[in-house]
């Protein structure tokens, strides 16, 4: 917290951090959320300067400084204290138990954090200190070459992966994360298990692994908002978005993996339809592409295809409510009905013969 910095802290909606995507506006929600903050600062490698100030949301006279700095820590940094929520929705949806508040915390810079890309920063809560980056890094078995390539929906795209112990998914939805960046920081994370289809990731003498990937692209640079926790997209191209970075994963940093599942996968499928032949109703690969790629359990399977089964059950009863139709109206040619006639028989006969078997 030098001169410079010092100074665009006073400004507001800087453009100090435009080239990280700073918007200018984030320490503002300090003062929306917190009665009480106080920042002290020691700067300056060959002879070092402090600072300290208060931040309060009042008319005027908003940042306080003392002309006596008292600097709490050895070394250089800087440290600010958040103290008397205040008593609004932040107090009611804040975290109540301090495991619970550092596992949002960690998922809230967790990009920064995996990849490394953090100044160390110790979170002191009652006394007790937990360091980050590192206790993440901690959490991490194996970092992922990066993959880049070029959409034909959404442009250059940039993902890097993380092999790590189920607790980095901690307080997440899910095992398996995909975390959407925007300017290098976390705007939103979602769960992927269904879209990669695995349970616990292999790697050595592990088997209950998960990965986290973040992706990187101008595409989503150019559309987050001011405040940087959303994007301004429609959620369906978002949910196109996270699709195409899966099938990409699967493709690159679990290609192994997912052979062996898709192998997996059919046999299970085959001993499905075995068990259950009124579901064989079509080719079996077909039908398997059908399904939700995470579907390897029988009732996932029925899930998946009953509502084809019904869709096609509906086909036929149109289809015969139509021919009832011709033969009332008329309207029809002898070769014509007959060929109908036969096409409708088959299907019923196959609808039948998958019934009894």
């Amino acid at each position: 917290m030098d001169s410079t910095r010092f100074d665009a802290f006073c400004e507001v909606d800087t453009d100090y951090k435009k080239e990280k995507g700073g918007k200018g506006v984030g320490r503002l929600f300090w003062l929306d959320s917190f009665e009480k903050i106080n920042v002290t600062s020691r700067y300056g490698s060959i002879d070092p300067e402090e600072l300290e100030f208060n931040f309060r949301l009042r008319e005027s006279n908003q940042i306080e400084e003392s002309e006596s700095p008292t600097v709490g820590f050895s070394g250089l940094g800087t440290e600010i204290k958040f103290s008397n929520i205040r008593n609004n929705e932040y107090a009611e949806n804040f975290p109540k138990r301090e495991d619970t508040f550092l596992r949002y915390f960690a998922s809230h810079f967790i990009s920064d954090f995996l990849m490394d890309a953090s100044p160390e920063v110790i979170v002191t809560i009652d006394g007790s200190e937990y360091v980050y980056p590192s206790s993440v890094r901690s959490l991490v078995l194996k970092d992922l070459d990066n993959v880049a390539w070029t959409s034909q929906k959404f442009g250059e795209i940039e993902i890097t992966g993380f092999l790590c112990d189920n607790e980095a998914s901690a307080g997440l939805d899910g095992r398996h994360q995909v975390h959407l960046l925007a300017d290098g920081r976390t705007v939103e994370t979602r769960k992927v298990d269904g879209l990669l289809g695995l349970g616990g990731i292999v790697f050595e003498e592990r088997n209950d692994l998960c990965i986290h990937v973040c992706v990187d692209a101008p595409f989503l640079n150019s559309r987050v908002n001011e405040g940087r926790t959303a994007f301004n997209i429609p959620e369906a191209r978002l949910k196109e978005l996270t699709r195409e970075v899966c099938d990409k994963t699967k493709e690159t940093f679990l290609k192994r993996q997912i052979s062996s599942y898709k192998i997996q996968r059919a046999e299970n499928y085959r001993a499905f339809i075995e068990r259950y032949p009124i579901y064989d109703f079509d080719d079996p690969e077909q039908q398997l592409d059908r399904v939700p790629f995470g579907a390897n359990e029988p009732e996932e399977f029925a899930a998946g295809l009953v509502k084809i089964q019904v869709r096609r059950e509906e086909e036929r009863h149109e289809q015969l409510q139509k021919i009832v139709e011709e033969i009332n109206e008329h309207e029809f040619q002898g070769a014509d009905f007959a060929e109908t006639i036969v096409k409708a028989a088959e299907e019923l006969q196959r609808s039948e013969v998958s019934v009894v078997r």
